[in-house]
């Protein structure tokens, strides 16, 4: 008797779609320099909440639309300015 899967088979497509840490890690649209991200990175992300994440058989899986979501969801990091004209009184007020 053939053993019945556990998902129905409209899920097969989901489940063919799932990337393990390191298939994501891969992704083109994380690449900095052309190069890929180390696993630990999205790891953290997963870790953090940033990126959604299914377990399966006790592996983290994401897929594509959940890193573009993460992505699009992600602010850009506040400009920092420098200031070269703050003088000793402001300063001191700013440190008091």
């Amino acid at each position: 008797m053939a053993m019945q899967s556990m998902f129905p088979a409209a899920n097969d497509a989901v489940l063919d779609a799932m990337l393990t840490i390191s298939k994501v890690a891969k992704v083109p649209e994380l690449r900095r320099n052309g190069k890929p991200l180390h696993p630990a990175t999205v790891h953290r992300w997963m870790a953090a909440g940033r990126l959604r994440f299914a377990v399966v058989g006790g592996v983290r899986l994401s897929c594509r639309r959940w890193v573009r979501e993460m992505i699009a969801s992600d602010s850009p990091a506040p400009a920092v300015t420098y200031r070269d004209d703050v003088d000793a009184a402001e300063l001191d007020a700013v440190l008091a």
